[in-house]
C-alpha cells in the first residue's frame, strides 16, 4: 500500500503466459514467470517415480524448447512422456526449413506434436480440445503466449490494443513522458515486435540512455529496429537452430555458440 514519488520511472516487468479455462484440481504452470515451472519439476521429481505425463500447450519457440528440454532432463526415464499440444501448427511464423528441424528433433527425442488442436478447458486428468477430442495429462505446462502482467491493470499508464504499455519510438509512453517501458510489458506504437527477448535486451541499452537523458533534459534518441535479428532455438539434447533472415542451420556447434552467448549476458549482471 506504499505510495513512491518518482521523476522517472522505468517500467519493465515482462509478461506472463496467457491463460485457459482450467477446472479445480488440474495441476497447471506457466513457462512465465518461470520459478513456479522450476518447482513443479522438482516436486515431480522428488515424489514421483511412477509414469509421468506432462503437456506442453504452445506452439511456439517457448513451447518446443521447453518440451524439449524435459525431453533431455528426462532422457534416462521410461515412464515419463512429454507432448506438445498446439492450436495451429508447431512453429508456424518461423521459415519452413525451422518447422522441419523442430519436428524432427521432436520426433529424435520422442516428444509428440498434436497440431491444430486448441486447448479449451483445463481438466485435473485430461485437456478438452477444440476438435472434440480430449487427451490425457497430469501435469500441463502453459507456453501459450504474450499476456500482460496484471500490475498493468492498477498502473495509469497508455495501453496498447494487447494489454502492454503503448511507447513511442523513445521507449516513453508519449502521454505520460516520464514513464518508460521496454520489454514484453511495452509496445511500440506503429511496429509490431514480437514478444521475444532478442528485443527486448537491444532495448535495455536505449532505455538505460533514455532515462539518463530524460533526467538530464537532454533530446531522446529513437529505436533503431533490425527486422533481420538472430534467432536461436534450443533442440535439448545440446543442439540448436539458428535463424536469421530467412536462412537457417542446426547442429552442436550452433548450440555451443547459444551457450556461449548466455552464458556471457548472464555473466555481465552476475554478482560477485
Amino acid at each position: 500500500g506504499e505510495r513512491h514519488r518518482f521523476d522517472v520511472a522505468s517500467v519493465d516487468i515482462g509478461s506472463v503466459s496467457k491463460v485457459l479455462p482450467t477446472l479445480p484440481g488440474a495441476y497447471v504452470v506457466a513457462v512465465k514467470p518461470i520459478e513456479p515451472l522450476l518447482t513443479a519439476i522438482h516436486e515431480f521429481e522428488s515424489v514421483r517415480s511412477s509414469a509421468l505425463m506432462v503437456r506442453v500447450v504452445g506452439g511456439g519457440a517457448a513451447a518446443l524448447e521447453v518440451a524439449l528440454a524435459l525431453a533431455w532432463r528426462w532422457r534416462e526415464s521410461g515412464t515419463r512422456r512429454i507432448s506438445i499440444v498446439s492450436a495451429t501448427k508447431l512453429m508456424q511464423g518461423f521459415p519452413p526449413r525451422v518447422r522441419r528441424l523442430a519436428l524432427n528433433a521432436c520426433r529424435k527425442m520422442g516428444v509428440e506434436v498434436i497440431e491444430n488442436a486448441p486447448v479449451e478447458q483445463i481438466e485435473p486428468t485430461r485437456l478438452r480440445l477444440g476438435n472434440g477430442g480430449s487427451v490425457d495429462t497430469q501435469l500441463t505446462v502453459l507456453a501459450t503466449g504474450y499476456a500482460p502482467a496484471s500490475l498493468l491493470e492498477k498502473a495509469t499508464v497508455t495501453r496498447s490494443p494487447d494489454g502492454g504499455i503503448a511507447v513511442n519510438e523513445h521507449l516513453q509512453d508519449a502521454a505520460h513522458p516520464s514513464v518508460f517501458a521496454a520489454g514484453d510489458c511495452a509496445s511500440m506504437t506503429g511496429l509490431s515486435l514480437p514478444k521475444s527477448g532478442v528485443y527486448s535486451v537491444r532495448q535495455g541499452p536505449l532505455l538505460a540512455t533514455n532515462i539518463l537523458a530524460a533526467l538530464h533534459g537532454q533530446p531522446l534518441q529513437s529505436y533503431k529496429h533490425n527486422p533481420q535479428a538472430l534467432n536461436l532455438l534450443s533442440l535439448g539434447e545440446k543442439r540448436a537452430i539458428a535463424t536469421r533472415n530467412g536462412l537457417s542451420v542446426s547442429g552442436a556447434w550452433v548450440w555451443r555458440w547459444k551457450d556461449s552467448i548466455d552464458r556471457k549476458w548472464i555473466h555481465k549482471y552476475a554478482l560477485d
